[in-house]
């Protein structure tokens, strides 16, 4: 399970919007330039309003619950034996 699952307390995504581009100071936000002012209050919004921490508890909840590659892979095998036994069968 990766460590942000596995991590007691929710993580923080950035909201999509901003992709850091090679100037300094500068990014593309949907193909406008945002300031470091415009990040901080990306950041701030996404540290304050409580709508993100409960979409992270959510997540991380629906994480939780399902199988791991671990758990899925043996299921998996035997289906693809159960099918090849099967086409051979015809």
């Amino acid at each position: 399970m990766p460590a942000a699952v596995r991590m007691p307390t929710e993580q923080h995504v950035v909201p999509m919007g901003c992709v850091p581009k090679p100037a300094p100071g500068s990014c593309h936000s949907n193909g406008t330039e945002c300031s470091v002012d415009d990040i901080r209050k990306m950041v701030t919004r996404l540290l304050e309003e409580h709508s993100f921490r409960r979409g992270a508890v959510s997540l991380r909840r629906e994480m939780h619950a399902a199988p791991s590659p671990h758990d899925v892979v043996p299921i998996l095998e035997r289906m693809a034996v159960h099918r090849r036994r099967h086409d051979a069968a015809k």
